[in-house]
């Protein structure tokens, strides 16, 4: 008898557990993915678009401090830039790389992390990797990550994003960037900039090393077992 399991790549759960900075006075949107189509980066800054033009109803100070991060390289960072600038948003929107040391501190400051996945239809062939002709997110690290650090979650339900991020995240179709913006107004921006949120801790639990650790150590068993 055979069989399949997954496990879960873990993290660090204390490294992310930092308290929210005290100092934060804006909103910033986390959007942490390489840059590529399929993340929907290009949604997140229509989003944007569509609250700093009043499309959205929300708090007009929230609005006016409202910044977007797009954390990642990648082959979309040229369109990505021009199209933040044709949506007269260039002066709130940073993108570039940030070093994984610094990402707790990131958490720690962020209003909500946004990924806005989209499905991929489309043959491609990676280095090492096996041909592919149709592509849904997967394990999203940043996801788990921002659970640990109390972050709200604003998410496309893509792939297995559902699976990780579970029932307290807030989730939209992909593709659907208003329901990004109104997501975004009536979550964190209905609040103080940065404020936390609580995920359950059996699900945190299972994201983190020892847990990781454990599966892998009970899949050894059961083949040797089994052999």
């Amino acid at each position: 008898m055979t069989g399949v399991q997954t496990c879960a790549l873990p993290i660090y759960l204390e490294r992310f557990a930092q308290p929210p900075a005290a100092d934060v006075r804006e909103h910033v949107i986390l959007s942490p993915a390489r840059l590529e189509w399929e993340k929907g980066h290009h949604d997140i800054l229509r989003a944007v678009g569509a609250l700093k033009r009043g499309l959205v109803p929300a708090p007009r100070d929230a609005v006016d401090g409202l910044r977007l991060m797009i954390v990642g390289a990648g082959p979309e960072e040229k369109r990505l830039r021009a199209h933040a600038a044709e949506l007269g948003i260039a002066d709130a929107v940073a993108i570039g790389r940030v070093p994984y040391d610094e990402m707790p501190a990131l958490y720690s400051r962020a209003s909500a992390l946004v990924l806005a996945s989209l499905p991929r239809s489309g043959c491609s062939l990676y280095p090492g990797d096996i041909p592919r002709c149709f592509w849904e997110e997967q394990f999203g690290m940043v996801l788990a990550e921002a659970m640990a650090a109390g972050v709200p979650l604003i998410v496309s339900t893509s792939g297995a994003i559902p699976e990780v991020a579970g029932r307290e995240a807030e989730y939209f179709a992909p593709g659907d960037w208003m329901s990004i913006a109104r997501a975004i107004a009536q979550g964190p921006l209905s609040r103080p900039p940065a404020t936390p949120v609580e995920y359950p801790s059996e699900r945190l639990e299972s994201y983190s090393v020892e847990a990781a650790a454990g599966r892998i150590a009970g899949a050894f068993d059961r083949v040797l077992e089994g052999g």
